[in-house]
């Protein structure tokens, strides 16, 4: 090969870089905006976007600076600006109060992204005055979920750590019809319109939540233009936790986690299986990996 020919094709690598700001980790492809400016109601606004596909679905992580949301694999189900907020002794961190404003644009949330040969992590840290928190977003190689680890670092006598996640199961409208419901490896409750909102609270053999609409399941016809897309699980560690509770109501279900002062780390894993996988089809994947055995422990060598 001639030296202009392998100075062509170094130019050609390093412009498709640059265009695609691609990173490939084995089968892991993350693409990562930065910040960028968009206009909204006559201000410029700043957001920045982190997408992984890992070969078997791709999910998106939004940041405007203080919050991160999840808008992929679908802006329903789990919160596409707002994947969860944590509260260390009633402070609240990781909290969205709307888009950012590129005048005086403050960075509250550092966020980073890492990997290696087989996973993507994304790790997001905000800073406060009872603690300093992590929040571990790991990508695995051919994985439909991700790992979300959250580490608290007290700077008070640490009291109590709080997680809430809001979702908005399979679509969110027609408001009016929507039937919320939630199963576990022991129960489905579901809310009917018109039912008073409830709280379901979980018992230590239920360790994970699928959270769905009884009636618009996947496929089932929203309005003219659109269908819904079917719902959204977690699991979690009911020996970490002093209470976990599932707040149900006719729009939105919010997830609540609750741990003493002796859990300074925290796990969970997050799937959607929109526009993949039925209710029954969604129940089925759950119970086998129940039967599994599957961890929600961090990686190993993932600090």
């Amino acid at each position: 090969m001639s030296r202009n020919t392998k100075s062509m094709s170094y130019v050609c690598l390093l412009l498709a870089l640059l265009v695609y700001s691609s990173v490939a980790l084995a089968e892991v492809k993350v693409k990562d905006t930065g910040y960028m400016e968009f206009r909204s109601g006559g201000e410029m606004c700043v957001v920045r976007e982190i997408t992984v596909d890992t070969g078997r679905r791709i999910f998106a992580f939004r940041c405007n600076g203080a919050s991160i949301g999840m808008p992929l694999p679908v802006q329903m189900n789990w919160k596409m600006n707002e994947l969860c907020n944590i509260w260390v002794n009633d402070e609240r961190y990781f909290q969205y109060t709307g888009k950012a404003l590129k005048k005086g644009f403050e960075e509250k949330t550092k966020l980073t992204v890492t990997g290696n040969a087989a996973e993507a992590r994304l790790e997001a840290v905000q800073e406060g005055v009872q603690a300093k928190v992590t929040l571990l977003m790991t990508l695995r190689d051919g994985d439909d979920k991700v790992l979300l680890t959250v580490r608290v670092e007290p700077r008070q006598p640490l009291k109590e750590t709080r997680i809430g996640m809001e979702c908005f199961p399979s679509t969110d409208e027609p408001k009016d019809k929507l039937t919320r419901a939630i199963s576990t490896v022991r129960r489905t409750q579901v809310l009917q319109p018109g039912q008073k909102a409830f709280t379901a609270k979980l018992e230590g053999d239920e360790r994970w939540v699928f959270l769905h609409d009884a009636v618009y399941d996947l496929g089932t016809p929203v309005n003219d233009t659109r269908k819904a897309g079917g719902g959204c699980a977690l699991f979690y560690n009911p020996a970490e936790v002093k209470t976990a509770e599932v707040a149900m109501s006719y729009y939105h279900s919010d997830a609540y986690f609750t741990y003493g002062p002796e859990i300074k780390e925290m796990h969970l894993l997050i799937y959607d299986f929109s526009f993949e996988k039925s209710n029954r089809d969604a129940l089925e994947y759950l119970k086998s990996l129940e039967v599994r055995g599957i961890s929600t422990n961090t990686p190993a060598g993932v600090r």
